[in-house]
């Protein structure tokens, strides 16, 4: 089933929808619109218009229903760029999808989280987003430290491939990595980098 999805269209009084203002899809217009009013905002043309009409502007849901039919709602009123105070082309609904965060904006989003404190209701909700998600396996989790056994001068990605090469069972390794075992498995081990 399709998300709830809405069209809106922000315009001055005097402009018709087919040429005029800007037509956008959001599955939460309200904050769609709070966004568009920030300075931050990466579509500038249509920011332009905002701090120029500001109080005059009429903003007005258009549309409510599935996702496909929003898409195509869009598509009609902005069939190409440049429509009003569209940059692009209406009918793409943007997505983050197989698409991944420039480095600057990692480091925008890492900073704006830092510090902050999350209430109960927050970290239960993103305990529930997360529950029965696999976490990082092996070493693709970033945590994750190559270890090497002193002895044969072996080399491992994790300590649980090390576990699993003397047949023993990880937490053995990390006694000994902690200083509380004189060894592991008949061998020493020790952290690389």
């Amino acid at each position: 089933m399709s998300k709830l999805t809405y069209v809106y269209w922000v315009h001055l009084p005097d402009h018709h929808i087919k040429t005029d203002g800007y037509v956008g899809i959001s599955i939460e217009p309200a904050q769609r619109w709070k966004n568009h009013k920030k300075q931050s905002t990466n579509c500038s043309h249509f920011k332009n218009a905002i701090d120029k009409y500001k109080d005059q502007l009429i903003w007005e849901i258009i549309y409510e229903g599935p996702e496909e039919g929003a898409s195509q709602i869009e598509e009609y009123f902005r069939p190409e760029p440049g429509i009003g105070w569209n940059i692009n082309q209406g009918g793409r609904i943007a997505t983050m999808l197989n698409r991944k965060h420039s480095e600057k904006t990692k480091q925008k989003m890492s900073k704006a989280g830092k510090g902050r404190k999350k209430s109960e209701e927050h970290k239960a909700k993103i305990g529930k987003a997360n529950k029965g998600k696999a976490g990082f396996p092996g070493a693709s989790n970033p945590r994750a430290r190559k270890v090497q056994c002193i002895e044969t001068g072996e080399i491992f990605e994790t300590v649980k491939d090390a576990a699993i090469w003397i047949n023993r069972n990880s937490t053995a390794i990390l006694a000994h990595l902690s200083g509380r075992t004189s060894h592991s498995g008949g061998y020493t081990w020790k952290y690389l980098s």
